[in-house]
């Protein structure tokens, strides 16, 4: 969904969501993630935004989408929680693990970024019932399936690794790895991971192949989204993942949330009941 604002045929702001399954209060509806609210410079501070935020709701509402929530840097988180009317979930659930920075340490003063070889990931057919079982235990967040994710991690110039955990030749744990430059550091970030019934060990071993994996890719770190509440976070901590607080984390970034219809209900505002992903957050 996208509306524009047009001046003389030439459009000079936009504001716009891709819709996604969702999951809340143990029923699954529509969900439009915020993309792309730009306006040009010579037509900000005229309140476009705020009219074209009030547009966008008016069509989402009429599509049956019930839930708004984005990601938002320094420049638009304002328009976000001012226009919009998002509540930030906070703390940003950033989680951070170090692997080779301390071999390497000139490629973060350096900030070389070699071109990375596109790879995409393609999840296993065994998938189906490991995402059926995390949906059904989803409190708040995305509805994943295999179509889904099958379209996503093929993303051209996209770099995705699929790791599995197996046991006895069943899968028990999947994860996705999405490999970029940040901050000149080669990093590998948790893009999904599922665990069968949400098993503390099949948690435990699967973040530990993840970092294996990302080992395998030459990463000097990896870094991951993960609530208090989300079985993810533990694994995490487990396998050495550390919690990096809301100011620190590089891209200053804010998620935020809220009904197309105020107010938003109380369980979609509590972020210990999300399950977020950086698959959500590297979506566009």
């Amino acid at each position: 969904m996208a509306v524009v604002a047009v001046d003389g045929g030439k459009i000079v702001a936009h504001a716009g969501t891709v819709t996604r399954a969702f999951r809340m209060a143990g029923r699954n509806t529509l969900c439009g993630q915020s993309i792309d609210a730009m306006t040009a410079p010579d037509w900000q501070r005229r309140g476009l935004n705020r009219v074209l935020s009030r547009h966008l709701f008016q069509q989402l509402e009429q599509q049956g989408v019930e839930v708004v929530y984005g990601f938002s840097n320094r420049q638009s988180t304002p328009g976000a929680l001012g226009h919009q009317g998002r509540i930030a979930l906070q703390p940003f659930p950033f989680l951070f693990r170090p692997l080779a920075m301390a071999r390497r340490p000139w490629r973060m003063v350096l900030r070389s970024t070699p071109r990375l070889t596109a790879l995409a990931a393609h999840p296993p057919e065994d998938a189906r019932e490991l995402w059926q079982d995390a949906a059904r235990r989803t409190q708040v967040g995305l509805v994943r399936d295999l179509d889904y994710l099958t379209w996503r991690y093929r993303r051209p110039g996209g770099r995705y690794l699929m790791v599995e955990t197996r046991r006895g030749g069943r899968l028990m744990g999947l994860g996705v790895l999405g490999i970029r430059w940040q901050a000149g550091l080669r990093t590998a970030f948790v893009a999904e991971a599922f665990a069968a019934d949400d098993d503390p060990s099949t948690w435990r071993q699967l973040m530990a192949d993840l970092l294996d994996a990302a080992r395998a890719e030459d990463c000097d770190a990896a870094a991951a989204l993960a609530f208090p509440g989300d079985p993810a976070r533990n694994a995490c901590l487990h396998n050495g993942f550390l919690p990096v607080p809301g100011r620190l984390v590089p891209e200053d970034v804010v998620l935020s949330v809220r009904a197309t219809v105020p107010p938003s209900p109380p369980e979609l505002v509590d972020p210990t009941l999300w399950r977020v992903a950086w698959g959500e957050h590297d979506l566009v």
